[in-house]
């Protein structure tokens, strides 16, 4: 992780770096509304979804061969916002 002035031993604390898309709040609260009213229930948390695909995107990243369609995603996501 890369902090503030390239500190890489802790976490980004500026509101900055806290701050989603207000599309991106609305995606999760509907990805978290679908699967706690499903087999989750109210053990599910926002920030459980959030993790899971940080996860999954860390993995498709850290292959061997990065998974080409998870860097095109990426790169759209970077230029259109």
């Amino acid at each position: 992780m890369i902090g503030i002035r390239g500190d890489r031993t802790r976490p980004p604390s500026s509101r900055a770096h806290r701050t989603l898309w207000p599309e991106d709040l609305e995606r999760l609260h509907h990805l978290w509304l679908r699967l706690s009213q499903g087999q989750f229930g109210s053990k599910l948390h926002h920030r459980d979804v959030i993790g899971v695909a940080l996860r999954r995107l860390q993995r498709d990243l850290e292959d061997e061969e990065p998974n080409e369609l998870a860097l095109a995603v990426l790169d759209y996501e970077v230029r259109h916002h």
